[in-house]
């Protein structure tokens, strides 16, 4: 036991000397390396958030994770300091990239898109990627078995361009990161998620997933080290030389460190294996009554994993068929979800729209500001006034032309952030017949005004007409011999009768001078 102790206190002494040793190492750089640094004081590295453990950003706003430890240890190696930028998604990062706004990434992947703006040192790290299904699906599978099926892939990642290229007629579903890929699987809402299974563990593990299981291997394998501008080549060789300079004891033991792994231990004395027997022996009395017991629970478990993937393929079914499109995003307006309907009312497929922000897909420009504003506002305040309620917006179609939409939001909390899901409706052909409506009421408004002012003439030629009839204005048919008033095509009147029937006019029976000098008087004197 003494030999045993001495041994390893030397081994302890060894392992702190080369420590020491390997932290006072530096770099043997050229002169022109040397002046290109100096040249240099501010090198800015683009950190990614949400890769946990590989790498992230903790509460405090600090670059945690092994490839955070393999950046302090570069800088240490080179007696320099990198300037951390302010990023987001994986794909920002590229995009920032792309732009030069920065200059080394502290991990990715080759790859052919990649090294038209990237340079690469050899890896530092290797994951293979994985399949990841729900735990109903029993057998094993390859990505030959994954036709038809939709598999979720973070956008951007390395594994993402791989099966573009390599297998084209896979049904691919881009995701804006790992947790989201898990969580659609989860949901039912992809049937895979192919990612490195470090990651994935982390994530399923802190989101408390249950119902995910690696049902096989991709083929694909992540070797992963830093990433600079290729307009920078100076800085790939340097930080070449950093990487060769960290041994690979040290290389193991920041592995370790972030990614758990199952070692067996021996035993130290014969006292702690008698005590552990005696342990083994009460467990193995205890495990066969909880080998029964978990046969039925596992029997019951498949009932019920069953009847859940009965509700959430029927969800999906329901969801599918509607008539609205539904959308999801998450908290950082990245589209997580995109229905068929969506795709027919907005032109966007699905393929299209996943993982891509949702203003620049449907919201027209001059809205955009607003939309954003809405949307910090709400994270800062989870209040919103458009939420929860139906409004009427303009939204943007593929081909740049603008249609009407009724749209209603729910926030829906998850975990710590939210995700939002609208359900949208083209009106374009409500608007139209409305506006049919209102043209064809304006113009019957238009038509009966003419014919009221019709009418109003016409009354007003008939009352005047009258007026003349009563005064006997203009021409009146009588005949010379018999006297009598033409009516139609007959003389069937007389004056007196004429009058009487067309006008208030009655007529008194006298004599007139000349008449009765001429008449009644030599009647009279014959008398």
């Amino acid at each position: 036991m003494n030999c045993k102790r001495i041994l390893a206190a030397g081994c302890i002494a060894m392992t702190t000397l080369w420590g020491a040793a390997a932290r006072a190492q530096q770099v043997e750089l050229t002169a022109a390396e040397r002046e290109w640094l100096a040249a240099h004081p501010q090198i800015n590295l683009g950190p990614y958030g949400d890769y946990e453990p590989i790498q992230f950003i903790d509460e405090h706003g600090v670059h945690r994770g092994l490839a955070a430890d393999y950046v302090a240890r570069v800088e240490q190696l080179l007696s320099i300091e990198f300037t951390l930028v302010d990023t987001g998604t994986w794909q920002e990062i590229l995009d920032q990239a792309r732009a030069r706004e920065i200059d080394v990434i502290a991990l990715a992947a080759e790859t052919t898109d990649r090294k038209a703006y990237l340079s690469f040192t050899s890896p530092y790290l290797d994951l293979p990627a994985v399949i990841i299904a729900r735990n109903t699906v029993e057998k094993q599978l390859t990505l030959a078995d994954l036709a038809g099926l939709r598999v979720a892939v973070a956008q951007g990642y390395a594994v993402h361009d791989y099966l573009k290229e390599s297998h084209p007629g896979l049904l691919l579903d881009p995701v804006p990161d790992t947790r989201t890929g898990l969580r659609k699987v989860s949901f039912g809402m992809s049937d895979v998620f192919i990612s490195d299974m470090a990651v994935a563990s982390h994530y399923i593990q802190q989101e408390g997933i249950t119902n995910l299981r690696v049902v096989g291997e991709s083929g694909f394998v992540y070797h992963m080290g830093f990433a600079t501008r290729n307009d920078w080549p100076v800085l790939a060789g340097i930080l070449e030389k950093a990487l060769a300079a960290i041994p690979p004891q040290e290389r193991s033991a920041i592995f370790r460190d972030w990614i758990s792994l199952s070692h067996e231990t021996e035993f130290a004395s014969r006292t702690l294996m008698f005590v552990l027997s005696g342990v083994i022996t009460s467990v193995v009395v205890i495990a066969v009554g909880v080998i029964v017991w978990n046969a039925s629970l596992q029997r019951r478990v498949r009932r019920r994993t069953e009847q859940i993937k009965q509700s959430e393929e029927r969800i999906r079914r329901i969801i599918g068929t509607a008539l609205d499109a539904v959308i999801t995003m998450d908290a950082g307006g990245v589209v997580t979800g995109w229905t068929d309907q969506a795709a027919t009312t907005f032109g966007w497929t699905r393929d299209e729209a996943q993982g891509r922000v949702l203003a620049e897909l449907i919201i027209p420009e001059q809205f955009r500001e607003a939309h954003q504003k809405g949307l910090s506002h709400f994270l800062a305040t989870t209040e919103g006034p458009v939420l929860n309620k139906r409004i009427e917006i303009t939204g943007l179609h593929k081909d740049g032309h603008e249609i009407p939409v009724e749209l209603a939001i729910a926030p829906i909390r998850t975990g710590a952030t939210f995700e939002f899901c609208a359900f949208v409706r083209d009106i374009s052909q409500r608007k139209k017949a409305q506006e049919d409506i209102e043209r064809h009421q304006d113009e019957l408004e238009g038509r009966v005004a003419e014919r009221t002012a019709e009418l109003q003439r016409a009354k007003e030629a008939a009352e005047a007409a009258l007026g003349e009839v009563k005064q006997l204005r203009g021409l009146l048919p009588i005949c010379s011999y018999c006297k009598r008033v033409r009516e139609g095509d007959e003389y069937t009147l007389s004056v007196e009768a004429y009058l009487a029937e067309h006008t208030d006019t009655r007529l008194s029976h006298g004599v007139c001078p000349d008449c009765y000098e001429k008449h009644v008087r030599p009647q009279v004197e014959r008398l």
